[in-house]
């Protein structure tokens, strides 16, 4: 199994961020080929991290050559796109993890 990590900072505006990222972004995400599940945490708190996160997505892949295939693929290449959008609610990127 491998897993995409994804860490949102907390956003400037929650409800959009959330709408933004439930309506959309997820959407495209679930889209692409490979993607086995996704689990979506809330962060009620963080010890000994400096970014104030506000969520934690995993992205699962059976294993490491599909989510390589994936994050290659035109159907990412949307995701990222979005980014942008959610972007709009952030006052920094979110920070990715690659785990396998």
């Amino acid at each position: 199994m491998a897993k995409i990590l994804v860490m949102y900072p907390q956003p400037t505006d929650k409800q959009k961020f959330k709408d933004q990222h439930e309506e959309v972004h997820l959407p495209l995400v679930n889209s692409v080929e490979g993607v086995k599940d996704i689990v979506i945490h809330s962060v009620s708190q963080t010890v000994n991290v400096k970014e104030d996160v506000y969520l934690v997505v995993e992205i699962e892949f059976d294993n490491q050559e599909i989510l390589q295939q994936a994050l290659s693929s035109e159907q990412w290449q949307k995701v990222q796109a979005d980014v942008d959008n959610l972007m709009e609610y952030l006052t920094e990127a979110p920070s990715m993890i690659i785990t396998q």
